[in-house]
């Protein structure tokens, strides 16, 4: 089984540097659009036997403008809530530097202080365990499944896909988050999780 793991296109919010979790929303950029059309088309020749996306409507844009360009039969789109972003409390839709300045350099710097409650948020901890259930559920609910689409968030995906590579939440953000429109790969075989491709953005 494959796992091809996708983060959103690019958002007003995102280039407005506005904090954007899982209780708010904003639409994609035409750059967001195209960055997710070149997805679709990278992706194009991959017969995907399930896909699934968070609700949020930009990981549905995102998902269903990279399934409009498959050249197989598609299934339908399932969303899940559990697959939302990072949830960032009062901080949703508010400027990222205010944000930073908030956490005093930790929610970057140290992921594995990061304590949200000062916001009403989710902690690292509790992203990644939220959205390795939903993975769990995934995997099981198609067993026989060769090929999976799943789109979601920034840190929400970065969260996982770190985890099933082995990387301890402290070091979670040493290499980076995911990019926009960005496709991460996974192959899964006897409970066992292989990256075959890390954050890689078709281009143009």
């Amino acid at each position: 089984m494959r796992l091809y793991f996708v983060r959103h296109g690019q958002t007003q919010y995102n280039l407005a540097q506005k904090v954007q979790g899982s209780g708010i929303d904003s639409p994609l950029t035409d750059k967001g659009i195209a960055g997710a059309r070149r997805a679709g088309q990278y992706l194009s020749d991959v017969a995907f036997c399930a896909a699934y996306c968070s609700p949020q409507q930009r990981a549905v844009d995102t998902a269903t403008y990279i399934l409009e360009e498959n050249q197989h039969d598609v299934p339908p789109l399932i969303k899940m809530d559990a697959l939302k972003e990072m949830n960032f409390g009062s901080f949703e839709g508010r400027a990222i530097a205010d944000f930073e300045i908030a956490t005093k350099g930790i929610y970057k710097e140290h992921p594995d202080l990061y304590d949200a409650t000062f916001c009403g948020g989710e902690d690292y901890y509790q992203t990644t365990a939220r959205a390795y259930k939903a993975l769990q559920h995934i995997i099981a609910s198609n067993s026989d499944a060769q090929n999976i689409l799943i789109v979601a968030h920034c840190i929400t995906l970065t969260c996982l896909v770190k985890y099933l590579n082995k990387v301890e939440i402290k070091d979670l953000r040493k290499d980076g988050i995911l990019d926009n429109t960005s496709i991460t790969v996974f192959n899964y075989c006897d409970d066992q999780f292989t990256l075959e491709s890390y954050n890689f953005v078709p281009q143009s």
